[in-house]
């Protein structure tokens, strides 16, 4: 599997890890596919189609040996041992890796000014603890325009990638990509600058 190939789910409820080695995802298109936590980037295990549908083989237990897990063994392994993936394990699955959460909810039109309609991938809304992150807002005639729940990218990269795929699909809105840079908790007397 390229890495262009990304296996899109509705939730991060889809991801659940086994084993510390591999993350077991179930797809938007109700498919178990299983993901190596080991390599740099991430990727999707070579799959065989049998009559059950997608199968892989693995060695789930890091004992040596490999076991062919077809699709209701996998369904089994991820509700029976499978665990949320750690903040770590989440980031290496979707910034560099094969996974990439979908919003399902649809939208008949954008309210100027209103971003909270807008479907966008939803993968973080915390700012990351190092580099802070980048939040797409829009401009009105009142000023600017942001979500409630602004989600947060981490990679430049993605959010210009964003950034692009609002502006195509709303035209007549304008959109602008903000870096956070710092934050201040007057509570604590805490300021915080991010690289």
């Amino acid at each position: 599997m390229t890495q262009h190939n990304r296996i899109q789910i509705k939730s991060l409820n889809n991801i659940r890890v086994v084993s510390t080695r591999y993350a077991i995802v179930f797809d938007t298109d109700g498919v178990y596919r299983v993901v190596s936590l080991v390599r740099l980037p991430a990727r999707e295990l070579q799959s065989s189609d049998a009559q059950g549908g997608h199968s892989y083989s693995f060695d789930c237990r890091g004992s040596g040996y490999k076991t062919r897990f077809g699709q209701r063994s996998l369904k089994n392994m991820a509700a029976d041992r499978g665990q949320a993936p750690t903040a770590a394990q989440l980031r290496f699955l979707t910034e560099r890796g094969v996974v990439t959460v979908i919003n399902d909810v649809k939208m008949s039109s954008v309210r100027r000014g209103d971003l909270d309609g807008i479907p966008t991938p939803i993968n973080n809304r915390l700012l990351h603890s190092v580099t802070g992150g980048w939040i797409i807002g829009n401009v009105t005639e009142q000023g600017l325009g942001f979500s409630s729940q602004p989600k947060v990218h981490y990679l430049k990269t993605e959010a210009d990638t964003e950034l692009k795929r609002l502006a195509v699909a709303y035209p007549s809105t304008e959109f602008v990509l903000f870096k956070a840079d710092m934050t201040a908790m007057v509570k604590t007397l805490q300021i915080k600058t991010f690289q």
